[in-house]
C-alpha cells in the first residue's frame, strides 16, 4: 500500500496511507507535543471550548472509551498497518524506557547496597518483583519475559542486539562501559 506525507508546522510530517489522503485532507494539521511523543492534531472550537482531534483517532474512528496505539511508538506514523484501537492499559503496556533513568533497560534497577540488579514490572496497578540477578543484562531478559507474559503482544521489550534466548531477536550490540 502506497503512503504519503502531510505537513505539519514545525517543519514535521505525518505519513499515511494514500487511500486516507481525502479523508484526512478536510483540515489543516498541526504538530502536537506531549511528554513520550509527538502527534498530528487539529485544534477544534476557540477559549474554553478548545478540543484535540488526533489524526491517528480520526483516521480510525476511535470509539469513546478506547485509544488508538502506535504499535511503533512513532506518533506521527499514522499509516493503518501501524494503529491498533486498545484500552488505556494496552497503550501503556507499549510505551518505551523512560528517557530520564539512568538504566539502559525497562524494568532493571540497580541496587548499591547488594550489589545487584532487580527487575520489576508493573501491570493494572500491580507491581511484580520478577527477581535479583547479578547483571543488567539479566535483569532485563527477566522482564522481557514477564513482559511477554503480561503485555502479550503489546510488549515493548528491550533490545540487546542478539537474541535472549526467550525466542526474542534484537538489533545491533552495543559497548557498555565498567
Amino acid at each position: 500500500m502506497s503512503t504519503i506525507e502531510i505537513p505539519l508546522t514545525k517543519g514535521k510530517f505525518a505519513i499515511i496511507d494514500f487511500e486516507d489522503l481525502e479523508f484526512v485532507m478536510r483540515y489543516k494539521w498541526h504538530l502536537g507535543s506531549r511528554i513520550r511523543s509527538q502527534y498530528a492534531i487539529k485544534v477544534l472550537g476557540k477559549g474554553d471550548g478548545k478540543k484535540y482531534l488526533r489524526m491517528h483517532n480520526y483516521i480510525m474512528n476511535c470509539p469513546n472509551g478506547k485509544v488508538v496505539d502506535h504499535i511503533d511508538g512513532d506518533g506521527l506514523n499514522n499509516k493503518k498497518a501501524n494503529l491498533r484501537i486498545c484500552d488505556d492499559g494496552q497503550n501503556k503496556c507499549n510505551r518505551k524506557k523512560s528517557s530520564t533513568t539512568k538504566n539502559r533497560f525497562k524494568g532493571a534497577i540497580f541496587r548499591e547496597r547488594n550489589n545487584r540488579w532487580i527487575c520489576q514490572i508493573t501491570h493494572k496497578k500491580k507491581r511484580y518483583y520478577v527477581g535479583e540477578f547479578k547483571t543488567e543484562i539479566e535483569a532485563a531478559q527477566a522482564y522481557n519475559k514477564k513482559a511477554k507474559e503480561l503485555f502479550g503482544d503489546f510488549s515493548n521489550l528491550n533490545d540487546f542486539g542478539w537474541s535472549d534466548g526467550f525466542g526474542f531477536s534484537y538489533g545491533k550490540p552495543q559497548a557498555q562501559a565498567i
